[in-house]
């Protein structure tokens, strides 16, 4: 029986198909956009074409191109844009020539920290002029030579041979860390599951959480995370540490739309530092502090926000690693906590 294509292969036609699509996109966008624009010139020469004496129409055709002139420098100057560099406003000039003479480019969107995941799928990169990036969006690029570039919002050039390399979500973001559900994951038996792939994802969410007591006792709390990275203003460091972490996360193979990446890390994280703390504890040490389920949950909330004792002082236990602690602010409530 022929079934459908599964495994790398079959993905890659699915991002192939995805880019050629975009690609004749862009090949009528830039059609149309050409057309529009000799149609306009061909409107500001049309007076040269008239029977009135050629001083009339002279002045009809300049003034015709100065008017064309001044509402494209009125488009380009209120188009939200940023410059790097003291490259001043020539970008917008460069950008603007290269949508009308170079077909292979073009100007894409940034959304809400979310770019084309074809994009990243593909080897061979497509050629863009510029990126339109929103305001809660910020964008890492890389150029042949390794050197990164932090873009915010605005309409940003590309360098010809730079490649877009992470993009990330500015506002704030929440989520679930562990198993979800109204029912205790740990009494699910395999028969009361709906499918051998929901089993294994409950299994996977079991794991990311689950903890050990010092005496061998199971528990597995589920986390409710609310996150938000900080702007470059806002960072002692600016720009610095964002370049920092972004060779931080292409060494741990993370690209693209990094916001499902950035959670996951928090969460185990946040975890891996609950699960040490337990594996020290023992039952009985909880049971004294924590006889019930809604005191359990406070207890393991207590571990977290609890002050780390530093030797010279007490800070705010840190949840994260030091090399990117700072690019956070997080905020962790302990919803629930399972035990057999």
């Amino acid at each position: 029986m022929i079934g459908n294509p599964t495994g790398p292969q079959s993905n890659q036609i699915i991002y192939n198909s995805g880019m050629q699509r975009n690609r004749l996109t862009e090949t009528e966008t830039s059609f149309k956009q050409r057309m529009i624009a000799i149609l306009a010139l061909a409107l500001c020469a049309a007076p040269l074409l008239s029977d009135k004496p050629l001083a009339n129409r002279l002045l009809i055709s300049a003034s015709a191109f100065i008017i064309y002139a001044l509402s494209l420098l009125f488009w380009a100057h209120f188009l939200p844009f940023q410059h790097n560099g003291n490259s001043g406003r020539l970008p917008i000039f460069r950008i603007v020539m290269g949508r009308f003479f170079n077909s292979g480019k073009s100007i894409q969107p940034v959304k809400d920290g979310s770019f084309d995941p074809d994009y990243f799928a593909l080897r061979s990169k497509p050629a863009i002029s510029a990126l339109l990036i929103d305001e809660h969006s910020a964008v890492i690029t890389k150029a042949d030579n390794g050197k990164r570039s932090l873009l915010l919002g605005g309409l940003q050039p590309l360098d010809q041979k730079a490649t877009i390399v992470h993009v990330f979500h500015l506002l704030p973001a929440a989520f679930t860390f562990g198993p979800g559900g109204n029912h205790n994951p740990l009494t699910h038996t395999a028969s009361t599951r709906n499918s051998l792939r929901s089993g294994k994802a409950l299994h996977m969410d079991i794991e990311r959480t689950r903890c050990l007591t010092a005496d061998g006792i199971e528990l597995v709390p589920v986390f409710n995370i609310l996150y938000r990275i900080k702007a470059p203003q806002e960072l002692e460091n600016g720009t610095r540490e964002w370049l920092a972490f972004s060779a931080f996360l292409e060494s741990a193979n993370a690209t693209g739309n990094v916001s499902h990446q950035i959670a996951q890390m928090i969460g185990g994280q946040i975890a891996n530092q609950i699960k040490q703390m337990m594996a020290s504890t023992s039952w009985e040490q909880i049971e004294q502090a924590a006889p019930s389920q809604e005191k359990l949950s406070a207890y393991i909330q207590r571990m977290l926000d609890q002050p780390a004792d530093t030797g010279g002082g007490h800070d705010h236990r840190n949840l994260l690693p030091a090399a990117w602690r700072n690019l956070f602010i997080i905020s962790v409530s302990v919803g629930q906590v399972w035990t057999r």
